[in-house]
């Protein structure tokens, strides 16, 4: 490979840095449910938005996972920002349930096309200068500064909501208007472009097949973390509705949120480390370890200093996108990889878009605090069956 190209492959990485940072920088991260909850939606109807905008996803993840694989993740992540910055927008302008479930629709497109596309040309990227092992390193860095930026709008959104809830959404939107000249810049790699393909539905379905029939290891690290990152992503839409209930001071929020996102960033840069001494089924067993003791403290000891369990769940976020992502990665080729990534997401949209309407469901009727008990013995019963099929399969014990 020569010189220049592959300083041109090189230069995707500080791009990709910087795509996701703007994408995180959202203003209104530590008041949505408050935002949501001023213009007349209950906790019900918080939780149904993001189960609708899930199930969008489901109709699109893999589709958009292919044409990344097809005709360039370049492409897909153009088209991401632009969506992004138009599903923002129509958040700004909207005022009810039905306004904001067009925003969710727009925004879906925008997450489906970016979903597994920038992890692909990432992965790529470093192969094409031979140093694909270090992308469970960058992937964590990737990560973590995407949760620094968020902990930063945080920060910034709580002071924003001072002078108006909806400006935190109006705040956020040129960050994403520069994801696109951003995107606009990348390169792509060519390495998805190597082989003659069959039509979408015989790709799909052997993709498909690959997964769910010949690597039982990967489905079931699939599965488990379908389970996993569902319960961690259902409360974080439960955290500000929980810290009110147990008397939490509002003013505390903005800090709250961002001292776990920067928490999530330590652990997430760290994670190749981690993974690297304790290997794939400790750290698996790690995640799910946490994820219910953080629940279960929740929902045990409340008070209004019981956000400090929150940060088991930063633990669980910081280390299981990237020691996930590289599993998956080194168990696919690079023609198929965004695909099987997307697959992925896909499951996990499926889980969650069935589970959360139940959940906001049972926050309205029992309360936050008995709904992270709940969530807590649910997780339990849904892990403890997967980690012994991963231990049966030798994931755990590698």
């Amino acid at each position: 490979m020569d010189t220049l190209s592959s300083q041109g492959f090189r230069g995707n990485i500080p791009k990709l840095y910087v795509f996701r940072v703007l994408g995180d920088f959202m203003l209104w991260t530590p008041v949505i449910v408050l935002f949501f909850q001023e213009n007349g939606l209950n906790l019900t109807q918080v939780l149904l938005l993001q189960s609708l905008y899930s199930i969008s996803q489901i109709v699109l993840e893999i589709p958009s996972g292919y044409l990344a694989d097809r005709k360039g993740r370049r492409i897909s992540l153009i088209a991401g920002a632009v969506f992004g910055a138009l599903g923002m927008s129509v958040y700004a302008l909207g005022s009810g349930f039905w306004e904001f479930l067009l925003g969710e629709l727009v925004m879906s497109v925008a997450g489906a096309l970016q979903s597994g596309s920038a992890s692909a040309l990432a992965f790529d990227s470093l192969k094409q200068d031979s140093r694909e092992d270090e992308f469970t390193k960058i992937k964590g860095r990737m990560k973590s500064s995407q949760l620094i930026s968020g902990a930063a709008a945080s920060l910034v959104g709580g002071l924003v909501a001072e002078q108006g809830l909806r400006l935190t959404i109006w705040y956020s939107i040129p960050p994403l208007v520069l994801m696109v000249p951003l995107a606009l810049s990348l390169r792509e790699t060519g390495l998805h472009e190597k082989s003659v393909r069959p039509g979408y539905a015989d790709d799909l379905r052997r993709v498909a097949n690959t997964v769910l029939r010949n690597k039982p290891d990967l489905r079931y690290v699939i599965l488990f973390s379908a389970f996993v990152g569902t319960s961690t992503h259902v409360a974080y839409f439960l955290y500000q509705p929980y810290m009110r209930e147990v008397g939490t001071p509002l003013a505390w929020f903005g800090a709250i949120i961002a001292g776990a996102r920067l928490l999530t960033a330590a652990i997430s840069s760290s994670a190749h480390r981690i993974e690297d001494k304790v290997g794939m089924g400790n750290s698996l067993k790690l995640v799910v370890v946490t994820a219910v003791l953080g629940f279960a403290l929740l929902g045990s000891l409340p008070s209004r200093y019981a956000f400090a369990f929150i940060a088991l769940h930063q633990l669980v976020q910081g280390l299981m996108g990237p020691v996930i992502s590289d599993y998956v990665n080194q168990l696919t080729d690079s023609a198929d990889r965004a695909t099987v990534l997307s697959i992925k997401n896909l499951v996990k949209r499926v889980v969650y878009s069935l589970t959360i309407p139940l959940i906001g469901r049972a926050a309205d009727l029992i309360g936050t605090v008995q709904t992270m008990t709940l969530i807590a013995a649910a997780l339990s019963a849904a892990a403890l069956p997967l980690y012994l099929l991963l231990d049966r399969h030798g994931v755990v014990g590698s």
